[in-house]
C-alpha cells in the first residue's frame, strides 16, 4: 500500500478551508483525497478536528458513502 504524498505533513489553514468547501459541495472522496494527497482516514480525521463530525467512525462512514465508485473489496449493490 502506498502512502499518500502528504501523509504526515501538517495541514494549512488554506487547505482546511479548501477541504471544507469541497466537502460542502459533496465532491467525491477520490477527488478530495487526490487534491490533498491524503488518505480517506486523513480526510475523515481532519473533518472531525474541524468539528464537522463528532467522531472518526461517523466521519469515515460518510467518506465511504461519498466514494464515486465502490472499493474493490466491497460487494456491488444488487
Amino acid at each position: 500500500m502506498n502512502k499518500a504524498r502528504n501523509s504526515g505533513k501538517p495541514w494549512t489553514s488554506d487547505a482546511d478551508l479548501a477541504l471544507l468547501t469541497m466537502w460542502e459541495v459533496k465532491k467525491p472522496t477520490e477527488s478530495i483525497c487526490a487534491a490533498f494527497g491524503r488518505s480517506e482516514k486523513s480526510i475523515a480525521s481532519r473533518l472531525v478536528l474541524l468539528d464537522r463530525y463528532p467522531d472518526l467512525d461517523s466521519a469515515l462512514a460518510e467518506v465511504v458513502l461519498r466514494r464515486a465508485t465502490p472499493a474493490d473489496d466491497e460487494p456491488a449493490a444488487e
